[in-house]
């Protein structure tokens, strides 16, 4: 007892100054071992790919639920659904898992990425020409490439929506926390955007198409290009809470 009243006595130190110091050498060492970890994690990444197609029968449109797993649309040409992951490891395995729950896909796929950067799954699924297609994911994003002749709807928590060279007759998507983007090379019919934190940018071409137009933002910056037809056959609805929104020709 002593002895331990004798060392405090020799710490001049003031409390703050030694409180601050213990702090700063468990950040020092925490960020050491996550350093160490995230060395052994990138020496020991690998990738692995699956692929999978299913036959979609009479379901009137495709449901694709995702937990992580990352999300790529692309145009199909088999009248199969053809699905193919690519799924990265690091000190851990990442899971992927694909399930049929009656007319819905799921995919399942998760990983410790604070064990693992960089780990996770991105699944590419080629959508039969023509058919409707709905995606909902949690904190996944989802990007959307050069799909044709059809209705897609997106819904996600935290993830991102991404849509380049579209030439849907409809595009609605909703994010919480997430980013929209949407590029279109031929006019859709309806453009539906709506988020919560999230901003939204959309290029919309010239057309015959005319706009119902409502494009609004609580507290975010507005810029629209497009002028809102009152007898419009088109509809353009972008909605945000608190995001920044730009649509544009």
């Amino acid at each position: 007892m002593s002895e331990h009243r004798h060392r405090e006595q020799d710490d001049d130190r003031p409390p703050s100054v030694r409180t601050l110091t213990t702090v700063l050498v468990t950040i020092l060492v925490v960020g050491l071992v996550l350093g160490a970890v995230a060395v052994a994690s990138f020496a020991s990444a690998s990738t692995r790919t699956a692929a999978n197609r299913l036959d979609v029968g009479d379901d009137p449109q495709l449901a694709i639920r995702s937990t992580d797993a990352d999300v790529r649309l692309v145009e199909g040409t088999s009248t199969d659904v053809v699905i193919r992951a690519k799924v990265k490891s690091g000190l851990l395995d990442t899971s992927y898992e694909l399930r049929r729950r009656g007319d819905e896909i799921e995919i399942v796929g998760s990983c410790m990425s604070w064990l693992a950067p960089g780990c996770g799954v991105v699944v590419t699924v080629a959508v039969p020409p023509k058919f409707p297609v709905l995606v909902a994911t949690d904190s996944a994003d989802v990007t959307v490439d050069g799909l044709r002749d059809r209705v897609v709807t997106i819904a996600t928590g935290s993830g991102d929506v991404r849509g380049g060279a579209l030439q849907v007759q409809e595009f609605s998507a909703t994010t919480a926390a997430g980013d929209i983007v949407a590029s279109f090379d031929s006019q859709p019919f309806a453009f539906k955007a709506r988020t919560k934190d999230g901003d939204i940018t959309a290029r919309i071409p010239t057309g015959d198409i005319e706009y119902a137009v409502t494009v609004r933002s609580r507290t975010g910056d507005v810029r629209s290009e497009l002028e809102s037809v009152t007898d419009g056959r088109g509809i353009l609805r972008v909605v945000s809470d608190s995001g920044d929104i730009q649509v544009g020709r």
